[in-house]
């Protein structure tokens, strides 16, 4: 909802200021694919991939200064998708789990920054995976969390909504998980029959589960 958002934001921003760019939704959407692939390098970071597309979209209709122009509307984008909205009790919980001296952090494939959020104070750090080259499932974001705690894995805790990529990638590298399925999403055949630390539905769950291990 947040990303959602955030991309009306940015494409009524557009509209109203630079009215000779494309700002239909599908016509970025090709756009920013078609910049993923001819840049496969950078292709997976989401920050990056927008404001080429931006500065493609104004070149294209005839702006000076185009690279300025994608970095003032990114930030009208980045300001409104750090507007998180917050699962009633994770703030207590957060807080909680920090008052008991345990190490916080984030880890996404998008573009929210937690240090740019209303959790800045609780989570002291955010890795954005495609700005180190490899969004998750694949573990380098996860041992770079592992660097920044300096925990070993075996006392290391990670919650996502994702079966795949933040349950089952990190538990290969030996944390312990628990899958926040609020959905009640069935697990797909091919992982029907991962072991997984716990599942939980609902926030309540979660800090129950949190307090017991921590």
């Amino acid at each position: 909802m947040c990303g959602e958002q955030a991309e009306k934001r940015q494409f009524a921003f557009m509209s109203e200021n630079y009215p000779k760019m494309n700002s239909e939704p599908d016509m970025f959407q090709t756009v920013m694919d078609l910049v993923k692939t001819q840049r496969p390098d950078k292709g997976v970071d989401q920050e990056d991939c927008r404001r080429q597309t931006i500065a493609t979209l104004a070149a294209t209709a005839g702006y000076e200064n185009p690279e300025q122009i994608a970095k003032e509307v990114l930030d009208v984008f980045l300001e409104e998708r750090n507007k998180i909205h917050l699962y009633e009790g994770v703030p207590q919980m957060l807080q909680s789990l920090k008052d008991k001296g345990i190490k916080l952090g984030s880890i996404t494939n998008g573009t929210a920054d937690t240090n740019k959020t209303v959790l800045k104070d609780l989570i002291p750090f955010c890795i954005q995976a495609g700005k180190l080259g490899k969004p998750k499932p694949d573990p380098t974001s996860f041992r770079e969390a592992l660097s920044l705690t300096g925990t070993d894995p075996s006392v290391t805790v990670h919650v996502g909504d994702n079966l795949l990529n933040d349950v089952l990638a990190p538990q290969k590298l030996g944390m312990r998980v628990v899958w926040f399925n609020s959905s009640k999403e069935k697990r797909p055949d091919s992982h029907k029959d991962a072991e997984i630390d716990s599942e939980v539905h609902t926030i309540a769950e979660l800090a129950q589960v949190l307090e017991s291990w921590c």
